[in-house]
């Protein structure tokens, strides 16, 4: 009994300590919560039809303004909306059966956005706490044909292109996807890549004096960079695990552990850390089956993690240091050496 009553307690602390390091800026989301609902422009688009098609235009135009000239634009390709011939190109689209098709499985897999619209909606209570400055998006959701998942339109509408996430198993993904991409591509996956779109839109993560070096980021850079939100990410979204906030499989989380201080001597050695070369960053950074300069049996964007790992221990260095301290520090030279990171 007294040693059951010891693993309990110690249990207890190990919880509390773990919780007290990860949680140091919880807050009661209650103060800054506003509901989140998402405008589902995919389905008002549907409802567009060769015989009113100026006035449903206005309208949409009306309800989306600048977004819905950007979706026609710069997705869909159908031309500016003023040109001759866009209501023939877009009543083309709106009787494609492959898009109709893909609008069907939206419909099925999109029924309920409920929980999506909770999580985010958790996420924006705690920007607007620790960032007022910063304005949250509208929401919307749309379909592009499997073309990039977000956009941002100048009217500041956050939009998701919700067939990017209907399922690994969704079949027309084996003949556009690759293999290592389709455990992204699934509806538990819209809230914490949307969360990272607003983030990544919503700060300013260049490097410290980048004019003087001909605006070349380094490794480091942009592994620091990207952890900066990462670790943002952490914060709002505090019922993902880490793995979940950086898109790994548990498997892949395990193998960037064990192979944590292997990798950042590679990095030492071959003096990766502070080079400015696109090819070389993009084999680091890019989605990928695996980081090619770590072998074949390595998990892909894995600096990633380490850039993570980093930031986390910079933020630990100094209980005082708060997240407005972290995104306006962009000298990442000075984060990595407060850092005290020693795999």
């Amino acid at each position: 009994m007294k040693k059951c009553s010891f693993i309990l307690i110690t249990l207890v602390l190990l919880f509390c300590i773990s919780s007290c390091t990860k949680n140091r800026f919880a807050i009661d989301v209650k103060d800054n919560f506003e509901n989140v609902k998402f405008a589902r422009f995919d389905k008002d688009l549907l409802q567009i039809d060769s015989f009113n098609i100026e006035n449903q235009k206005a309208e949409l135009q009306e309800v989306y303004g600048e977004f819905f000239d950007d979706y026609v634009s710069r997705v869909m390709l159908l031309g500016n909306v003023q040109d001759v011939d866009f209501n023939d190109y877009l009543l083309g689209l709106l009787a494609d059966s492959m898009f109709l098709e893909i609008n069907k499985e939206v419909d099925v897999v999109f029924e309920n956005m409920t929980a999506i619209e909770e999580e985010v909606a958790v996420a924006f209570a705690y920007a607007r706490h620790y960032f007022p400055e910063v304005e949250t998006p509208r929401l919307a959701t749309h379909v592009s044909g499997f073309n990039q998942s977000f956009i941002l339109s100048k009217n500041n509408i956050l939009s998701v292109s919700l067939d990017n996430y209907l399922g690994s198993d969704y079949a027309p993904y084996s003949q556009i996807a690759y293999e290592y991409m389709l455990s992204g591509m699934t509806k538990d996956n819209v809230a914490p890549d949307l969360v990272f779109a607003f983030l990544s839109t919503s700060f300013d993560v260049t490097p410290k004096d980048i004019d003087k070096r001909g605006h070349a980021w380094t490794l480091l850079e942009k592994m620091l960079s990207t952890g900066k939100l990462l670790y943002l990410q952490s914060i709002f979204m505090p019922n993902r695990t880490e793995a979940e906030i950086l898109g790994f499989t548990a498997e892949e989380w395990k193998w960037c552990e064990e192979n944590e201080k292997q990798m950042w001597q590679y990095l030492m050695e071959n003096k990766h850390l502070y080079n400015t070369s696109s090819l070389l960053q993009s084999k680091y950074v890019n989605p990928g089956p695996c980081t090619s300069y770590f072998g074949p049996e390595s998990t892909a964007q894995a600096v990633l993690w380490i850039g993570f790992q980093i930031i986390k221990s910079y933020m630990e260095s100094d209980t005082n240091l708060s997240l407005q301290d972290l995104m306006n520090e962009s000298d990442y030279q000075y984060i990595l050496s407060k850092s005290n990171y020693k795999p």
